[in-house]
């Protein structure tokens, strides 16, 4: 009997102390819910856009405190001591009250119960510069990236029947989180033998080409 109370007893305490852990590693988990649904009534290419600022914001203002991993921006200093937990709440707050304003109230309201759990301090305080900081930067990154172009063409008549040229395709903005479009690629072409059918098919439209006849 006393076996089976002690066991108890340790099974609920260490329950207790790992939700209290989980609860402290959610606040990204929380903010990613907070995020999706303050997003949602988006199309799904500002969705995307929305979300990679929010969370490169996050990465970057965690990464300035724990030193993990290498930084996207590199321009965030972090104290000694400063809470990622505060940091993390601060830069999705920030990021997603400055695109959605009309959202502001909901989302004050989450970030003061989120950083309602978090011991107030020093570390907090730091936390949160760190966090305001990193979605300013990110806003500040993004402001320029080909995401809203302007509108180079109108038809000149909405009417049924009447023919229209292509409109032009709008742009979709550069890549989020990539520093240079040359790291997503191979660093090196390689070589196609001339043996097989892919190097025999180029061989002929090079001579084609050569011919004046095109390249196909």
């Amino acid at each position: 009997m006393k076996r089976t109370l002690r066991r108890s007893t340790v099974g609920v305490v260490a329950v207790l102390l790992m939700s209290g852990a989980m609860a402290k590693a959610d606040v990204v988990l929380d903010w990613n819910a907070i995020t999706s649904n303050t997003i949602g009534s988006q199309n799904p290419f500002a969705q995307a856009r929305f979300a990679a600022i929010t969370q490169a914001a996050v990465f970057e203002a965690v990464n300035a405190i724990t030193g993990d991993y290498d930084p996207y921006l590199g321009t965030i200093n972090a104290p000694p001591g400063a809470s990622a937990e505060a940091a993390a709440v601060a830069a999705a707050h920030g990021v997603l009250k400055n695109y959605f304003p009309s959202s502001a109230a909901s989302l004050d309201a989450a970030r003061a119960s989120s950083l309602a759990a978090i011991p107030d301090g020093q570390a907090k305080n730091d936390g949160i510069a760190v966090g305001e900081a990193a979605a300013a930067a990110l806003i500040a990154a993004r402001a320029s990236d080909g995401s809203a172009p302007p509108q180079f063409y109108a038809p000149p008549s909405a009417n049924p029947g009447e023919w229209q040229t292509t409109p032009v395709s709008p742009r979709r903005g550069h890549p989020s989180a990539v520093a240079q479009r040359d790291a997503l690629r191979h660093p090196e072409q390689p070589a196609v033998p001339f043996g097989s059918a892919a190097g025999a098919h180029q061989q002929r439209v090079r001579e084609r080409l050569q011919r004046g006849e095109g390249g196909r």
